[in-house]
């Protein structure tokens, strides 16, 4: 392609964890090509670690002002990571540092 976009990753806000599972396996990495657009090259979740203070749009009764268990507590809210690429998590939410 000359011009526009050749990939991208499709961002899920913040949500439920039930959402989370239910949409990420669905999102899985594909090619991209003329016929059939831009390359998916996976998720990217915006949330639900993400400070209440800068939340925007974000729905507050999913926000997590935690991350307690660290990377235990990413895995239970996503569910599997195979198709996640990317994910925003506040740097200064109490166990953050630890998750990344």
């Amino acid at each position: 392609l000359a011009h526009g976009v050749t990939a991208f990753l499709p961002t899920l806000v913040t949500s439920s964890a039930h959402t989370y599972q239910q949409t990420i396996p669905r999102l899985a990495p594909r090619a991209g090509s003329a016929a059939e657009g831009a390359a998916m090259l996976g998720v990217h979740c915006e949330g639900p670690f993400i400070s209440m203070d800068k939340k925007g749009a974000h729905n507050p009764s999913h926000v997590r002002g935690s991350v307690e268990r660290q990377l235990g507590e990413v895995t239970d809210t996503y569910g599997s990571l195979a198709n996640v690429r990317m994910i925003t998590l506040a740097p200064e939410l109490p166990g953050a540092l630890e998750a990344i």
